[in-house]
């Protein structure tokens, strides 16, 4: 994963960019699943 800026691990140490990663991870897996759960309803219409 690519930060726009890697002044964050030098001003708050690795725990901040790995709190990022984790957020953006769980944003990912919980659109993910939105997203899935949307073709599942689309499909159950069908």
């Amino acid at each position: 994963m690519v930060y726009e800026n890697n002044e964050v691990k030098e001003k708050n140490g690795w725990k901040y960019k790995e709190l990022k990663f984790d957020l953006d991870n769980r944003g990912q897996e919980k659109n993910k699943l939105t997203s899935e759960r949307k073709s599942y309803e689309s499909n159950k219409l069908r």
